[in-house]
């Protein structure tokens, strides 16, 4: 009630080590200020922080509990960025970063493998370019949650999923997000799954900041949902277009 907010703090790697914290309404709404001007959204499972507060005893249970005062978003960019650059590092040295811009891209994707939430704005929008082109795209969406702690392994499941269907493309996309949101994307699972696909990936994830590490992956990565599917559809005009001056040039020479 009041916007007041609690949680657990604990280390990954002490099984047991875990503290309650309390967050009065007033100072959550300061800390969410505070994140939101820094690009970096709201808090959830599984990011690191730093914070300062006053320690207490819970007269009810004597547990040890943490009142919150004030979150550092220097930490969690900088633990951010540093993760980032680990993962970067660790594909670049085996050629994973590379692998999926060294495949051709095919002339005419129409078979298009689709990754995304099935029914969110994103998977609109995308979807809507491609039929509103006239073109025949056919559409497998491997649905998946594109944010949260799971979201990494099943972006990956989903991209797995089509190695052993027939699609030309594997596109995946997500609206836009702050820096949290979208951490999912600068996962080394994410990338790898890309990295081992057979055929090229297009990433049209909402973003106007920095690219995430699956944009750098990907053979193609456009800003947007939307953009990923115009880009198809023009590929595609691209080749109609050839196809319609060949067959011009083939009845005048006739």
């Amino acid at each position: 009630s009041g916007g007041a907010v609690f949680f657990r703090l604990a280390d990954p790697e002490v099984e047991g080590a875990a503290l309650d914290v309390g967050g009065r309404g007033i100072v959550m709404a300061d800390v969410e200020r505070v994140l939101a001007a820094t690009g970096l959204g709201g808090l959830r499972d599984g990011v690191e922080i730093r914070i300062r507060g006053t320690v207490g005893v819970n007269a009810r249970n004597s547990q040890i509990r943490l009142s919150l005062l004030e979150i550092d978003p220097t930490f969690i960019a900088g633990r951010l960025a540093m993760e980032r650059a680990q993962v970067l590092a660790r594909l670049s040295a085996d050629g994973a970063l590379g692998a999926n811009r060294s495949i051709p891209l095919p002339l005419v994707p129409l078979r298009i493998g689709l990754v995304t939430s099935r029914g969110s704005a994103a998977h609109g929008d995308f979807t809507a370019q491609l039929r509103r082109s006239g073109y025949r795209f056919s559409i497998k969406t491997a649905h998946t949650s594109v944010q949260g702690e799971t979201a990494p392994a099943r972006i990956a499941a989903g991209v797995g999923r089509f190695r052993s269907e027939s699609v030309d493309m594997i596109a995946i996309v997500r609206g836009g997000g702050s820096k949290l949101d979208l951490a999912v994307f600068d996962t080394e699972i994410v990338a790898r799954a890309i990295a081992a696909t057979p055929v090229p990936v297009l990433t049209g994830i909402g973003h106007d900041m920095d690219r995430t590490i699956a944009d750098e992956a990907a053979a193609l990565a456009e800003k947007t949902p939307s953009a990923a599917g115009e880009w198809l559809v023009s590929r595609v005009a691209e080749f109609a277009g050839r196809l319609d001056r060949a067959r011009a040039l083939i009845g005048r020479e006739g």
